[in-house]
């Protein structure tokens, strides 16, 4: 993150936070002067107070005609300069107001803002010390000199100011919250954060913001025991919020604690019987627990108008086939596209129901449909890419994949499987290898592509950097069967049998090891090539 959006995200957390706060308040009407000088101002205060600011500053104009030398009525205009961004016109009336009275904290503080404003940091700082001088509990003007302090990275001089401000307001945890966000945003000490917001509980033990403030550090922290300890603390200060509860029982679920994670969410929804984000949550603990009648029974309850409804039923979806029910899982997606027919994942599921019968006519024909009634045309492409291929009908399969490109040039999917598929059957290598090359520069750590672009150099001849590239995908995608077949082929090609045979042999026993059973003539294919090696 940068030192300018640092700066942004402090002023807006702790200055405008704080700034209601402030205890010393301007005065609310101006010192004794000229009647109809006050008429006037009156009458530009109640201007003020309905939102018509030209006519409370024409009005304020007639006050100091009247009045010129009142200051009041000065930084009164000023102020009104100031809100509608005449930044000179305000510090003209400014200066004038503190040549009259040059104590005046509201003034120097205004006048620090304008310095502010113009990014005149060094003469902020300065000014903000006058008003300091004058009163130095201010919560405004430390808040603004510690702002302008953090601006010019000088954190030192932030946390000096901060120490000043809580040894003269010992029993206010204003400045406390201060320090915690400069050691939590710039300093980058969380211990002395978390130091800091434990002293505000001392203090407060019932203060929310500091509570989640603790939880944030402890979460980017990692330490969820701690995490869970603060949110209890806050679950009893608010016995009803949902939020903190669903916290409470993700980590319980995290840590493997399933029973006491259901037993959250079952006192979730005692106090919020229809919540189908605590159903769902149920739902898929359960799913994980392989407990799948219980978790079937927990989404079946989401209704069709619900966020997670389209995630609801596909775990429905996927428990069915876990439980080898297709034609219930089917029916179930069906169900879905008829409640939900712009949901892409609703088609895709059931494509792929119909892709692994081999039932590849009713897998693109439903792949047709979610296209024209989906707004996820992207992915249904690429699976429809896919479905062709597998079919036999390469030159569609192409096609849709073009169509995924046309959605997004940046699909690095598309761009390897074209170009994959290209190198594969030895067509078109110079654009094959131009369009892996581009999947390459967008995912460049990605060990499916690194292979694609080995095997489009096998293919052209060049076995030394196919080497090395498949090598290289070897290692970042360890048991891959296919990347684990190249790597035997191009030993085989640079007649090296009995490496050839060791990757081959490796090879089999992954595909043998894959959750999906592995293809009759995928085993073959690689028993030919073994005995090749012989």
């Amino acid at each position: 993150m940068g030192s300018s959006k640092k700066i942004k995200i402090f002023i807006c957390v702790l200055v405008f936070s704080f700034l209601g706060c402030a205890r010393i308040r301007a005065m609310v009407s101006p010192e004794k002067g000229d009647k109809e000088s006050t008429y006037y101002f009156l009458l530009s205060e109640l201007d003020t107070r309905r939102s018509d600011l030209p006519s409370a500053l024409g009005n304020l104009n007639k006050a100091i005609e009247r009045d010129p030398n009142q200051s009041y009525l000065l930084y009164k205009r000023a102020s009104l300069h100031a809100s509608v961004g005449e930044i000179k016109k305000a510090e003209a009336d400014i200066q004038k107001a503190l040549l009259l009275s040059p104590h005046h904290a509201p003034s120097l503080i205004l006048l620090g803002k304008l310095y502010q404003s113009q990014e005149k940091w060094e003469e902020a700082i300065r000014t903000y010390r006058k008003a300091l001088a004058e009163i130095p509990t201010n919560e405004e003007a430390n808040a603004l000199l510690i702002e302008a302090y953090v601006a010019q990275k000088d954190y030192r001089s932030a946390a000096s100011q901060v120490r000043s401000w809580e040894k003269l307001s010992p029993d206010d945890v204003v400045p406390l919250f201060y320090e915690a966000n400069l050691h939590q945003n710039f300093i980058k000490s969380s211990s002395a954060a978390i130091e800091d917001y434990q002293r505000i509980l001392k203090m407060e033990p019932d203060n929310m913001k500091a509570l989640m403030a603790l939880t944030d550090i402890y979460i980017s922290r990692k330490e969820d025991r701690k995490v869970l300890e603060v949110l209890k603390q806050m679950e009893a200060l608010a016995p009803d919020d949902m939020t903190l509860k669903v916290k409470i029982a993700l980590i319980y679920y995290e840590h493997k604690e399933y029973d006491r994670a259901i037993d959250k969410f079952k006192e979730l929804l005692a106090l919020h019987v229809n919540q189908d984000r605590v159903i769902y949550y149920m739902g898929v603990i359960f799913e994980n627990l392989k407990r799948d009648p219980e978790a079937l029974t927990e989404f079946e309850k989401v209704n069709a108008k619900s966020d997670f409804y389209k995630d609801s039923q596909l775990h429905r979806a996927f428990l069915n086939r876990r439980a080898r029910k297709d034609d219930e899982a089917v029916k179930i997606l069906e169900t879905g596209i008829y409640n939900r027919p712009d949901t892409g994942a609703f088609y895709e599921y059931l494509s792929e129901i119909y892709r692994d019968h081999q039932n590849y006519p009713q897998a693109i024909e439903i792949l047709k449909k979610g296209i024209s009634k989906s707004r996820d045309k992207e992915i249904l492409y690429y699976t429809l890419g896919v479905v062709y291929d597998m079919a036999g009908r390469f030159e569609e399969g192409i096609t849709a994949m073009r169509s995924v490109l046309k959605i997004n040039p940046q699909n690095a999917g598309a761009l390897n499987y074209i170009g994959y598929s290209y190198a594969d059957r030895g067509l078109h290598l110079e654009e094959a290898e131009g369009l892996v090359r581009k999947a390459l520069t967008l995912k460049p750590d990605d060990g499916f592509i690194t292979d694609s672009l080995g095997w489009v150099y096998f293919k052209k001849g060049d076995l030394e950097r196919a080497e090395e590239l498949v090598g290289r995908a070897y290692k970042a995608v360890p048991g891959e069967p296919t990347i684990g077949e190249h790597m035997g082929d191009i030993y085989l090609k640079k007649n090296n049998k009995s490496l050839a045979r060791k990757y081959f042999q490796e090879a089999t026993a992954n595909l043998k090891k894959r959750e999906t059973p592995a293809k009759p003539e995928e085993i073959e294919r690689l028993k030919k090539k073994i005995e090749d090696t012989y």
